[in-house]
């Protein structure tokens, strides 16, 4: 779709349709049509006046946006600064009697996330709490992930849009383990056998 950026570049430099018509000769009429996209095309003359008076480049004048028919769901880890807790705890059978002392590491992400349909687009962040269960080899057993209130309100905004729920849950599991594991990976090179940090 092709339509022209005029409404919110006059309301950026607050400017009316008069102040145009004043400044570069074009009829009240030609500037309301390309105003409210109702024109159906626009010669070079009026476009080059239009882009001189407004000091605007020509993409920020006529926007072509390709029409989007499917869904798109992106995440991004924006945490500022991973803090990482160390703690152990001795894992084994109901009488301990084969218990091993296990490491874990835990660690808050904020999820920024946006989706888009064809009709509907959310954007937003959400916290969660991932722990890891580490062997003494530094080698990653499990991870868990906890999240609070404010997850189960940004998600269900996603989940009432979503035309395939389970398949966008996938998709931010997936990318909270890619980056978990990417992140305590670099992590674990600062620490060393006794599991302390050594930079």
């Amino acid at each position: 779709m092709i339509y022209f950026n005029l409404e919110k570049i006059i309301k950026e430099k607050h400017i009316n349709i008069q102040d145009i018509a004043d400044s570069t000769g074009l009829s009240r009429n030609t500037i309301s049509q390309i105003l409210n996209n109702k024109a159906k095309g626009i010669q070079f003359p009026t476009l080059e006046k239009l882009l001189d008076y407004l000091d605007v480049e020509i993409q920020k004048l006529i926007v072509y946006e390709r029409e989007f028919t499917g869904e798109l769901m992106e995440f991004f880890d924006v945490t500022d600064h991973h803090e990482y807790k160390i703690e152990e705890a001795f894992v084994g059978s109901y009488d301990m009697t084969d218990a091993v002392e296990e490491k874990f590491i835990s660690t808050d992400f904020i999820i920024s996330y946006k989706y888009r349909s064809k009709n509907y687009s959310i954007n937003g962040t959400f916290p969660i709490w991932i722990k890891y269960e580490v062997s003494s080899d530094k080698a990653i057993q499990s991870i868990q992930f906890s999240t609070n209130s404010d997850y189960d309100d940004e998600f269900r905004k996603i989940i009432s849009a979503a035309t395939d729920y389970f398949k966008i849950e996938d998709l931010l599991w997936k990318f909270i383990c890619k980056k978990g594991i990417e992140n305590l990976n670099e992590y674990m090179t600062h620490v060393d056998e006794s599991f302390e940090i050594s930079y």
